[in-house]
């Protein structure tokens, strides 16, 4: 197997008690001190643009999402993501300390209510860090600042699989205070060669505006406020705040054949996402892809009980055969970890890749 670019992110979300939040929350760290952050997991701002409810900064590998009260922040390639956990929470916390006295914005006295780590298995897992070696090194880690949680392997080790470590610390009467929330992630391998080739820049002679519109980018979620990056010879980012400027999109892309790969990702609230699914699929043409859907009791979604994809009814439609841009379904898979949380994972393939 040829080396490649290890396509598929670490991704972290943390969310804080809102009734620990006083005056700007994380907005009060400004992009220069995010940047020291960021130097921990190994990878810089290079875009940045923002709403009055998120502040979105696209990363050299992916993207980092700010709000008042939560950051989602994900890293491909060879990152250290986690090394920027202690720093971050030593930041934002109670006690005065290098960090918080640094960054000049005092203790901001944040309370962590909620958090997540997932990723997907590395191709080349071998090519990490050591604090990313193994799930089991990223969980040690994770449970020495966030005590308590959970830690899941959801599919076959073998094949295609989803890691992930869930800590929640919502207190039960804040559980109805705390708005819908949910995650919608389509991660796809073996793409198209002549979609891929929209985004290799070799003479620089591209612009990434002009592919965002020229590929159908700006048409999965139209309207929206979009930062979009292509390098140089390959690859694209992109970062989108949906109209209204609260709801963000993500697409990451790494278009060379032997290791073709895109992921998208949004916490928009849909009451069904076949259609944004469809519409990823065509404009990409994947030959394998891989969907899941992470959302608490009161999303859109999870009041939706008779959707093919993620119906919750004791009698959903029957999924066997279910085909979304070509490609048909093989597996499904539903995780409840609790009140209120739950995950759905839906395996795609076309005809070549099975």
């Amino acid at each position: 197997m040829a080396d490649g670019f290890e396509g598929p992110e670490k991704r972290l979300e943390i969310e804080f008690k809102r009734k620990s939040i006083n005056g700007d929350g994380l907005f009060a760290l400004s992009q220069e001190q995010w940047q020291k952050l960021l130097d921990f997991a190994k990878c810089e701002i290079i875009g940045a643009k923002q709403s009055d409810d998120c502040k979105m900064y696209v990363l050299s590998e992916s993207s980092l999402f700010v709000y008042k009260h939560k950051l989602m922040v994900k890293t491909c390639g060879t990152t250290s993501l986690l090394e920027m956990v202690a720093p971050l929470l030593e930041c934002v916390g109670a006690e005065a300390n290098e960090w918080n006295n640094e960054f000049a914005c005092g203790p901001l006295k944040m309370e962590t209510e909620f958090m997540s780590f997932s990723r997907k298995n590395f191709r080349w897992p071998e090519k990490q860090p050591k604090v990313h070696e193994s799930f089991s090194a990223e969980v040690d880690l994770l449970e020495k600042h966030f005590p308590g949680g959970a830690a899941y392997t959801l599919g076959p080790v073998n094949k295609e699989h989803w890691n992930i470590y869930i800590a929640d610390f919502t207190e039960k009467d804040g559980q109805a205070e705390n708005p819908a929330d949910q995650t919608l992630e389509v991660i796809m391998h073996n793409l198209d060669s002549d979609k891929m080739k929209q985004f290799f820049n070799e003479d620089g002679s591209k612009t990434a505006d002009g592919v965002t519109a020229s590929s159908g980018i700006a048409d999965i979620l139209p309207g929206s406020l979009i930062d979009a990056k292509l390098f140089e010879p390959c690859g694209y980012s992109m970062n989108g705040l949906c109209p209204g400027g609260k709801w963000y999109w993500t697409i990451h892309i790494t278009p060379e054949d032997h290791c073709s790969f895109v992921s998208f990702e949004t916490n928009m609230p849909m009451p069904d996402y076949t259609d944004v699914i469809s519409r990823v699929m065509d404009v990409f043409k994947p030959s394998k892809c891989f969907v899941t859907l992470f959302s608490d009791k009161n999303s859109e979604s999870a009041e939706n009980l008779h959707s093919p994809l993620f119906g919750r009814s004791p009698s959903p439609p029957d999924f066997t055969g279910t085909t979304v841009g070509g490609l048909s379904a093989k597996a499904k898979m539903h995780y409840d970890f609790g009140e209120p949380y739950s995950l759905f994972m839906l395996d795609f393939e076309g005809e070549a890749a099975a």
